[in-house]
Parts: structure tokens; sequence; C-alpha cells
């Protein structure tokens, strides 16, 4: 029994048998090939990839360095155009301007000649009053015999009618300067309203001298009370 059973136990395999492993066999062989070929092929395509990507991340700063320069070359010449440009419209807008004051200017600058009178006639009338102080003082000195406070008051009368007198001379001057520039106009209708304000402007100036030989009386007055 034991020695039929030692038979059956290492009866060897069939011929089939053993061509099936080997068929199996090459398959798996054939297999792991294929998957080695594989990943060699992944990894070279996986290497250049990386190798192109490093080469484009390095050629990456210059490339935006030189798209700066352009980009900063077009940002430079656009700006100097449109400084010359604005350079000329200001230009242009200076000569507009000029040209504006020399058609309009005869009524403006007659109107600001009249109103630079009208100011220096208030000042000869403040300097007026002034002398006309300074005279009362000195008068009041005189009657108590101080002939210290007569010179004070007869020095302030004086300086406040040599004001006036240079007042007067600023009004006139602002008359004369509103009368030159009826000339200026340029329709006769421009003449006619700087003529107005000329006339007013003369008129202040008129009032202006008044007053500065008011106040040159006053200080005279002033002085005769001194002894």
């Amino acid at each position: 029994m034991n020695a039929r059973l030692a038979r059956v136990q290492f009866r060897p395999l069939p011929g089939r048998q053993r061509g099936m492993a080997l068929v199996i066999g090459l398959v798996l062989s054939t297999a792991a090939t294929m998957v080695a070929v594989s990943t060699l092929t992944t990894s070279s395509s996986e290497g250049r990839a990386a190798a192109n990507f490093a080469a484009k991340a390095d050629a990456l700063p210059e490339t935006l360095s030189a798209a700066l320069e352009v980009a900063i070359g077009v940002a430079e010449a656009a700006l100097g155009g449109g400084g010359g440009e604005e350079g000329g419209d200001e230009q242009a807008g200076d000569e507009q301007a000029g040209d504006g004051n020399e058609n309009a200017s005869a009524v403006e600058q007659a109107q600001a000649a009249k109103v630079a009178a009208q100011e220096a006639k208030q000042d000869a009338q403040a300097a007026q009053k002034d002398a006309a102080q300074a005279h009362k003082a000195a008068k009041k000195a005189a009657k108590k015999g101080d002939q210290a406070a007569v010179a004070a008051a007869a020095a302030d009368a004086q300086a406040a009618a040599d004001a006036a007198a240079d007042a007067a001379a600023v009004a006139a001057q602002a008359a004369a300067d509103a009368k030159a520039a009826i000339d200026q106009a340029s329709s006769k209708s421009e003449k006619k309203q700087a003529k107005a304000v000329s006339n007013k402007a003369q008129k202040a100036a008129n009032q202006a001298a008044t007053k500065a030989k008011q106040a040159q009386k006053q200080a005279d007055k002033a002085a005769e009370y001194l002894s």
C-alpha cells in the first residue's frame, strides 16, 4: 500500500501541463518587460518635460525684463508726447488769453484804474482827517503854551498832508491809465463804456487832489502855532 502511494505521489506531470507552465511564464515575462519599457518611456518623457520647464523658467526673467523695457519705452514715449501736447495746449491757452486781454481789456483796464483811483481818494480823505485832527491838537497845545506838543502835532499834520499828496498822485496816475484805456477800445460801444469809466476815475482823482490840498492847509495852520 505504501509502495503504491509512493508511486502515485512522485508520478511525473504529463507533458501538456509542463507546456502550459512554460506559456504562463513567457506571458508573465513579456508583461514584465512591457511594464519596464513603459516605465522607462514615461520617465524619459517626464525628464524631457522637466528639462523644458526648467529652460522656460530660466528664460522667463529675461523675457519679463525685455517686456518691461518695451513697456517703459512705450510709456515714456506716450508721456513725452502728452507733455508736448499739454505744453502746446498751455501755450495756445496763454496766447488765447493774451488775445482776449488785448481785445476786451479796454473797459476792464479802465475799470481797474477807476477802482485804484477811488481807493487812492479814500486814502487821501483819511489823510486829510488826520491832518485836521493834528491841527486841532496843535491849536489846543498852543493855548496851553506847550510848544513841544505843538511841534509834535504840526509834524503829524505835515505827515498826514504828505500822505494825502501821495494818494492824490496815485489817483491821478490811475485816472491817466483809465483815459489811456479808451484808445484800446476796438468798437464804438466799448470806447463809450471805457470813456464813462474813465470819467469816474478822473472824478475820484480830482476829489483826492482836493483832499490833499485841504490836508496841506491844515498842516500849514498847525505850523503857524509854532512860536
